[in-house]
C-alpha cells in the first residue's frame, strides 16, 4: 500500500516536472505554432465562406 502511494506520488511529481520544462522551453514555440494554426485556421474558415456564400 506504502509502496503503491510512493510510486503514485512520484509519477505524479515526475509528470508535473515534465510539465513545467515543457511549457518553459516550449513556450515560444508553442506559442508560435499556435499563433500558426490559428491563421491557418482563420484563413481556411475564410475560403469556406467565401465559397458557401458564392454557392448561394
Amino acid at each position: 500500500m506504502c509502496s503503491e502511494n510512493l510510486n503514485g506520488s512520484i509519477y505524479v511529481l515526475i509528470s508535473c516536472l515534465i510539465l513545467i520544462c515543457y511549457q518553459t522551453t516550449w513556450r515560444g514555440l508553442l506559442t508560435e505554432r499556435m499563433m500558426m494554426v490559428q491563421i491557418e485556421y482563420s484563413l481556411v474558415v475564410n475560403v469556406l465562406l467565401m465559397e458557401s456564400l458564392a454557392r448561394h
